[in-house]
């Protein structure tokens, strides 16, 4: 029986098809001719001292190489997914790890998911205060655009007394 551990120090597997090598990343990036992963960003929202992180998420992204990379996650349901905060209260939209969008897009979502209101915000900051006027538990559905190729959206649930 070979064990794996000497083929996993030296780099090598030895397959019937064929073999790999492990090329080791070398310190300050990628290998040559391998493009960086780009850093999407993300989005939270913030209100009192609280901050939470959206319960789907998704994004369209452009990457140096003329690839567009796409994905989502989803998390329904999850602790700490919800955000509490008082009819009237300005909550913060929180875009991390970029520049400013060039235009957010933000609509609340009834239970079945279709708009009850929506609106289009210019940031100048990747901080936007967003008031919260309709009183119930709905879902907000963030979208920040850079381009029409770089978009990332969030949607978070909300429960506005």
């Amino acid at each position: 029986m070979i064990t794996l551990l000497p083929l996993l120090t030296t780099g090598c597997w030895v397959f019937g098809f064929g073999f790999a090598r492990a090329v080791p990343v070398q310190p300050g990036g990628p290998p040559p001719g391998i493009p960086p992963t780009p850093v999407i960003p993300q989005i939270r929202l913030e209100y009192g001292g609280q901050s939470v992180t959206g319960v789907q998420s998704f994004y369209n992204w452009q990457a140096s190489s003329g690839s567009t990379l796409g994905g989502g996650s989803s998390a329904p349901g999850q602790p700490g997914t919800r955000l509490t905060a008082p009819a009237g209260a300005s909550i913060n939209i929180v875009v991390a790890l970029s520049a400013p969008p060039v235009v957010l897009w933000v609509a609340e979502l009834d239970p079945n998911g279709a708009p009850i209101k929506a609106a289009a915000i210019t940031p100048t900051s990747n901080t936007v205060p967003y008031p919260l006027d309709t009183p119930g538990q709905y879902l907000l559905q963030v979208t920040a655009e850079w381009t029409y190729q770089n978009q990332v959206t969030y949607i978070f649930e909300l429960d506005v007394k």
